[in-house]
C-alpha cells in the first residue's frame, strides 16, 4: 500500500477506528508513506502511535475533526509542516520469534506443559475410590 499512497500523493490518512485497535497495519503503511494521520481518541493503538510518532492529530469527536478539516488553511499548514519535518521511516517485517519461545533451562516450556501433565493426588485418589465402587 505504501507505493500506492506515494504514487497518488495522499497527504492525509483518515483512520477512524471506533474500537481500541491493538495493532494497525494501515497506520504503519500511512506512516511509512509520510501521510498525516487523523484519528479519534477511541482508536486505541492508532491514537497512541499518532502521539508517539507525532504524525497527525487525535480528535475526541467526529464533529471536532470536521471543524478542523473545514478550516482549509490550518489543515494545509499542518500537513506542510509535517511534510517538511518528515524523515523516511522504514518499516520492516520482524521474523524473530524469540518472544514466543519460553524456556525453563534447557527444556522447552510448552512441551513440558503439554506432554507431562502433573497428577493431582487428591483427585487421583477420589477417582480411584469411585471407580472401585462401580
Amino acid at each position: 500500500m505504501v507505493p500506492q499512497l506515494k504514487k497518488h500523493n495522499i497527504d492525509i490518512a483518515f483512520l477512524w477506528s471506533t474500537w481500541d485497535e491493538t495493532y494497525c497495519y494501515t497506520f504503519f503503511e500511512a506512516l511509512e508513506a509520510g501521510c498525516y494521520v487523523l484519528t479519534n481518541s477511541h482508536s486505541g493503538n492508532i491514537a497512541a502511535s499518532v502521539k508517539k510518532y507525532n504524525c497527525g492529530l487525535v480528535f475526541s469527536s467526529l464533529s471536532e475533526c470536521k471543524r478542523y478539516l473545514s478550516d482549509y488553511s490550518t489543515t494545509k499548514m499542518d500537513v506542510i509542516k509535517y511534510k517538511d519535518k518528515f524523515t523516511n521511516v522504514n518499516i520492516y517485517q520482524n521474523n524473530d520469534i524469540s518472544d514466543f519461545i519460553f524456556s525453563n533451562g534447557n527444556k522447552d516450556y510448552f512441551s513440558e506443559l503439554l506432554y507431562k501433565p502433573k497428577k493431582n493426588l487428591i483427585f487421583t485418589l477420589i477417582y480411584r475410590l469411585l471407580r472401585v465402587n462401580y
